[in-house]
């Protein structure tokens, strides 16, 4: 039961952290003087950023996350995209596949990866999926 709420609440804190990004970004479109339809959106690409790794991490329950962004949104709305699956940040939990999520393609690995981790694809844009070797 605990665990049941555990996971509801995760999943409404990601609705929420995505509402403010939605709001957020029809901010950004109304100041610049553009068109809602068709503007920028950063859910859709981020959706998109991650599209590769959903068909890799089909049939996973959990997977790591880490980042080298401050802001908290971002393991938020990697749960928001990739639902089902669980993404936590906890990586003693010690989930089979860890994402990596960078600001940049110069990556110098900001947050220690464990060693038992080895890089299974990167996809530039400071995207790199990591598989646990043992």
């Amino acid at each position: 039961m605990l665990k049941t709420k555990a996971i509801i609440l995760i999943y409404m804190s990601a609705v929420l952290a995505v509402s403010g990004l939605w709001v957020d970004t029809i901010k950004e479109i109304r100041r610049a003087g553009k068109p809602i339809i068709g503007g920028a959106n950063k859910i859709v690409g981020y959706e998109s950023r991650l599209h590769a790794l959903r068909q890799i991490l089909v049939g996973e329950r959990m997977v790591g996350y880490i980042s080298d962004y401050e802001d908290l949104k971002q393991p938020l709305l990697a749960s928001y995209v990739l639902a089902p699956i669980f993404v936590t940040k906890n990586l003693g939990r010690h989930p089979r596949y860890l994402i990596g999520d960078y600001r940049g393609s110069n990556i110098k690995h900001v947050t220690p990866i464990p060693e038992s981790y080895s890089i299974v694809t990167d996809y530039g844009n400071g995207l790199i999926l990591y598989k646990d070797k043992s």
